[in-house]
């Protein structure tokens, strides 16, 4: 049985997600960007340099679309192809610093203002809560 405020977070979750995608797929747009290549960026940013395998694997992409992922991004001096420097033969994709990436991860200011902003307003035992929340959400199958 949901109360009022198991409710509420339903619908408030429905409405970020929906809300998240928006704002990706107008991001991705304003840079020239494919929402699947900005996904990468995401993953790249949060995992580092990635091989192709794994990259793809993460977005859920074939490895043909990956490659085209890859080319977009490289075009757009968003990141590089590196070799792994543990094995030589292997090839990493890795975001590339520099004004690009700057730009990109400009866009993403005012919602890391807003979230601070709330957050700031919670005692660490809420936030506590908070966190703890959204790491069981994510970490969900």
């Amino acid at each position: 049985m949901h109360d009022d405020a198991t409710a509420t977070i339903h619908q408030s979750l429905r409405a970020l997600a929906i809300g998240g995608f928006l704002f990706q797929s107008r991001v991705a747009a304003s840079h020239g960007l494919h929402p699947t290549d900005l996904q990468a960026v995401h993953v790249l940013g949060s995992r580092g340099p990635s091989t192709a395998g794994d990259l793809a694997s993460a977005l859920g992409v074939t490895s043909g679309g990956l490659t085209a992922v890859v080319d977009r991004l490289i075009a757009l001096d968003l990141a590089i192809r590196e070799r792994d420097p543990a094995d030589r033969r292997r090839v990493r994709i890795a975001l590339r610093p520099g004004p690009a990436l700057d730009a990109l991860r400009g866009e993403y200011s005012a919602v890391d203002a807003r979230v601070a902003a709330l957050l700031a307003d919670r005692d660490p035992a809420q936030r506590a809560v908070i966190a703890a929340f959204l790491q069981a959400l994510v970490a969900a199958p």
